[in-house]
C-alpha cells in the first residue's frame, strides 16, 4: 500500500504474492519489491507506482538483506544476494531488467550488505554473526575492504548478534539493533 504523506488517498498495489520489503527508486519514478511467491520462490520486481509494468530485476531464488538499501545512488543497480554452501554470494544486476549479473569482488560469504555508499562506488557491509559487528566500506571496483567502524552495545549482557544495521549514506550516522536473550537462574533447596 502506497499511503500519502499528505492529502491524497492510500493506493493498495496489485501483488500476486505476499510483498516483503520495498523501496523508491531514487528518483521516485517506480518501487522495487520483494515478493514471496505462492509456490515459495522469491522474486524481486520493478513496478511502476499504480502496480503496472512489472518485471523482475533478477534471477528468482535471490534476495535482499533485511533492512538493506539495495539500488545504487543513481538506480542504475540492485544487489542482491542467493545462499551457497558456508553462506551467501553477492551479485549486481542492472536495473533495466537484463539479468547481466556481476560478481562483488571482496565480498565474503558471511558478509550481509548495509547499503551503498553516497558515491555509488562502495558498499557498506557488515558481519552481523561477530561481537563486536565490524563494518566495512567494500570498494566495487577494487574489492578492496576498509574498516570502517565497529558495533556493540555498550551493555552486552546476553547480546548474540546485531541483525540490522542502517546507515546514512556517507557512513557517518547509524542505528542498530540487537539480539538479545536474558533469563533469570533459580537455586531451589530443599525439594522432596
Amino acid at each position: 500500500v502506497l499511503v500519502p504523506t499528505g492529502a491524497g488517498q492510500a493506493r493498495k498495489l496489485p501483488v500476486d504474492g505476499i510483498p516483503g520489503q520495498a523501496w523508491f527508486f531514487p528518483d521516485g519514478s517506480r518501487l522495487v519489491v520483494n515478493v514471496n511467491r505462492p509456490d515459495g520462490r522469491i522474486e524481486i520486481l520493478s513496478m511502476a507506482l499504480d502496480g503496472s509494468d512489472a518485471r523482475p530485476l533478477v534471477p528468482a531464488g535471490f534476495d535482499n538483506f533485511i533492512g538493506e538499501h539495495p539500488l545504487s545512488p543513481d538506480g542504475r543497480w540492485i544487489d542482491a544476494q542467493r545462499g551457497v554452501p558456508g553462506g551467501v554470494e553477492l551479485q549486481l544486476f542492472p536495473t533495466d531488467g537484463s539479468l547481466r549479473a556481476q560478481d562483488v569482488r571482496g565480498f565474503e560469504p558471511d558478509d550481509a550488505v548495509i547499503r551503498w555508499s553516497a558515491d555509488g562506488r562502495a558498499l557498506f557491509v557488515f558481519k552481523r554473526n561477530e561481537l563486536p559487528a565490524r563494518v566495512f566500506r567494500l570498494d566495487l571496483e577494487t574489492g578492496e575492504r576498509t574498516p570502517w567502524l565497529e558495533l556493540m552495545p555498550a551493555d552486552a549482557a546476553g547480546v548474540s548478534r546485531i541483525p540490522t544495521v542502517q546507515m546514512t549514506p556517507d557512513g557517518r550516522t547509524y542505528a542498530y539493533n540487537v539480539a538479545r536473550r536474558l533469563s533469570d537462574l533459580y537455586l531451589v533447596r530443599g525439594v522432596k
